[in-house]
């Protein structure tokens, strides 16, 4: 049964992740939904220009690949068919991590890998089949249109990307600003006589560079994801090794506190000598690139925060990246953009919407609710960096105390390791770790300072009874 809808048009600004999935939710409950993007429309599943991000390693918890999956039944399949890979989140990957290699058991515990650019063209296709989804490709927000006493947004000023004189008003009863890091509605609600919302900014100086190989025999290699992370305190470098469609891997290499990345060849070659282990280095080695080497750099994360506004006007709400961008080392990006269309789809279809702040201040809100646990976890790492720079809460050092433990312990012990992993997949919140079985398992290594064992380079650990 198609709900009934609610609205006439509703107009997303920005076709990433975040904007496709808003649109999606939108579709059921307004009679047409327009999404504007900068970017022309792309013919394959290639990294877009207004998306360079989309040419390094991206990963989808699964918290966001069930959503995903919600929103688009049978869509894992489909990825799947397309060459995705489904790894054992545990068997399949060697992770260094904190010091130590995590235990390597099998859990029926799997995620999906797969370049971004993707699943960005697998969801396009899906929204495409939907009668009442429209694209605005190579056209750019320039304004909102406000109601003359400013109180309800009733549309977009667009104009087309390559000819700014070319400008086309929108109307909307609700417009859904997705479109990033550079979002402009703060300067536009300044604008229209409103306060912008407050901003938590933590720099973390983080670049990132990848290129690409083809990947080897699987018969020569143990493991389907590779991942290195850093040690704040004596080593900001990174490496990651993600297995992605038509038999590539696709190596990425973080840097933090200013630390730069490799941007060659020869550069890429050094740098993986430079990781916390040589087993980067070692994987690819004797492998011949298949691309350019890519750069990016993150010298922020940000948080605007929008549900402490007292005044906003009606018909207008703000998600994804350009309500909170993530430090993408973490993975968090595209499962939280997920997870915030869904609110957004379950307040549509649970109280309906209509044109009033107080629509606007509920949703708000809700993705306040979803980004508190991936900013939390993602910012308290962060802050293990001597450099990164930021407002740090009083209990930070605790924290570190704590997840320290966790962190070693789930190189051996399953309790541990499976606790960890759900919440680190946004499937549980902290708490999850400070349940009694695993407190004591922590206050004891504490008291007894117990290191765990370091696993072999090559060892599969035994499965063990959960």
């Amino acid at each position: 049964m198609t709900p009934s809808k609610q609205g006439d048009q509703a107009i997303v600004i920005g076709g990433s992740i975040a904007g496709l999935l808003a649109a999606r939710a939108l579709s059921d409950h307004f009679a047409k939904v327009i999404v504007v993007e900068r970017d022309v429309q792309p013919d394959n599943a290639m990294p877009r220009k207004g998306a360079p991000q989309g040419h390094h390693a991206h990963a989808l918890l699964k918290s966001g690949e069930l959503v995903l999956e919600e929103l688009f039944p049978g869509l894992i399949e489909e990825l799947v068919q397309k060459d995705a890979k489904k790894v054992d989140f545990s068997s399949d990957v060697r992770w260094f991590h904190f010091g130590y290699w995590k235990m390597r058991v099998k859990t029926g515990f799997s995620v999906m890998i797969q370049s971004r650019p993707l699943i960005e063209q697998t969801i396009r296709q899906r929204l495409a089949a939907i009668g009442n989804i429209s694209f605005y490709y190579g056209y750019a927000a320039d304004e909102l249109i406000a109601s003359d006493d400013k109180t309800r947004i009733v549309g977009v000023r667009v104009y087309k990307a390559d000819e700014r004189s070319v400008q086309e008003d929108l109307s909307a009863d609700l417009v859904v600003d997705a479109s990033g890091r550079g979002s402009k509605t703060p300067q536009w609600l300044e604008g229209l006589g409103y306060a912008r919302p407050p901003e938590t900014i933590i720099k973390i100086g983080l670049s990132y560079s990848s290129q690409l190989f083809e990947a080897p025999d699987p018969a020569l290699v143990d493991f389907k994801l590779m991942i290195l992370n850093p040690d704040a305190k004596n080593n900001p470098r990174a490496g990651y090794i993600f297995p992605i469609e038509d038999n590539r891997w696709l190596v990425t290499y973080g840097g933090y506190s200013g630390e730069k990345t490799p941007l060659s060849e020869e550069m890429c070659v050094e740098f993986a000598q430079m990781l916390p282990t040589l087993d980067i280095y070692h994987a690819i080695k004797d492998l011949t690139p298949i691309s350019d080497v890519r750069a990016f750099n993150v010298p922020t994360t940000m948080r605007r925060h929008y549900e402490k506004l007292s005044s906003i006007p009606s018909g207008l709400i703000v998600m994804g990246d350009s309500a909170c961008a993530f430090d993408p080392v973490f993975g968090q990006g595209m499962s939280s953009a997920a997870k915030q269309a869904k609110a957004l789809k379950d307040i549509l279809a649970t109280k309906g919407y209509q044109a009033t702040p107080a629509f606007a201040h509920a949703f708000h809100k809700r993705v306040a609710g979803v980004v508190e646990v991936p900013w939390l976890l993602a910012t308290s790492e962060d802050f293990r960096f001597p450099k990164t720079e930021g407002k740090k809460d009083f209990i930070l050092p605790i924290l570190h105390w704590y997840t320290g433990h966790i962190f070693a312990l789930s190189a051996t012990d399953r309790t541990v390791y499976d606790a960890f992993r759900t919440v680190m997949h946004l499937q549980g919140g902290p708490l999850l770790l400070f349940k009694p079985s695993i407190f004591f398992k922590v206050l004891a290594r504490a008291l007894g300072n117990k290191q765990p064992t370091l696993a072999p380079e090559l060892e599969v650990a035994p499965e063990v009874a959960s």
